[in-house]
Order: C-alpha cells, then structure tokens, then sequence
C-alpha cells in the first residue's frame, strides 16, 4: 500500500510556526484549521518508522502563489453571487447577515497574503512538497 500527501512545507532545515507568528482573525479562520505550522520539507524523513519514503519532490512556491492568485480573481469574477450567499449563509446559522461580508473580505486577504508569501525569493522560501510512502512490512 502506499499513500502520497501534499503539504505546505519551508525550505528551512526546521519547522516553522506560524501561530505563534499571527494572531487574530487570520489564525483563528485558517492557521488553526491546518494546525498552524508549516514543516521543513525534509522533516518527515524522520518519522520513518510505520512507513518508507519512497520519493518527495518540492514544488517552488511560485506555484502555489500563483493558484492562489487565480483564486483571488474567481472570487472576484463572482463576487456579487458569493456576497449573497455567504451573507444568506450567516443569517441561516443565526448569525448577522454582515458575517458573510466580513468572511468574504477575509477570504481576498488570505489568498493575497498566500500569493506574496509563496512568491517571497522566487519562490524558493515556502513551496509544496509531496511525498510517496509506503507501509513497513511488519510481522504479526
């Protein structure tokens, strides 16, 4: 069996919290949802007990900037119906239907933020690094 996982990573030979970094709206809505910390892209390496890397490969974070940018420009190609939603949205959870702006706003901040940070030294700072496993054969 073998399982192949994506992750943010950081060309740093240590892993990077960004939690401790960031405060307010921006960890709450999305740090605290993918755990806050951006590993080195070596770091599982060292957690090869149950499993063997069988192959990772870093994808320079111009990529991702990138992606992120072309999300920017969805969002805001579909802004009024995205507006809309998100507002009816809040106002079904019991909530003010201002919510739904603030969520939208909070969004075009997020994937601005992403595409400078991903694009920081070309890329060569924050990328995606994927990683091939496969399970130990284990004796039972």
């Amino acid at each position: 069996m073998h399982s192949c996982s994506s992750i943010y990573s950081a060309t740093e030979q240590r892993p990077t919290t960004l939690r401790r970094a960031t405060g307010g709206w921006q960890r709450i809505s999305f740090l605290e949802t993918v755990g806050g910390t951006m590993p080195s892209h070596d770091l599982l390496l060292y957690f090869q007990s149950d499993v063997t890397l069988v192959r990772s490969w870093y994808i320079p974070g111009t990529h991702y900037s990138r992606t992120s940018e072309h999300w920017l420009k969805l969002q805001d190609k579909n802004a009024k119906v995205a507006l809309k939603e998100l507002r009816e949205d809040a106002v079904a959870k019991g909530r003010p239907a201002e919510e739904g702006a603030v969520a939208f706003y909070r969004f075009r901040v997020f994937y601005i933020a992403v595409a400078e940070f991903f694009n920081l030294n070309n890329g060569q700072e924050w990328g995606v690094g994927h990683y091939l496993f496969k399970a130990k054969d284990v004796a039972r």
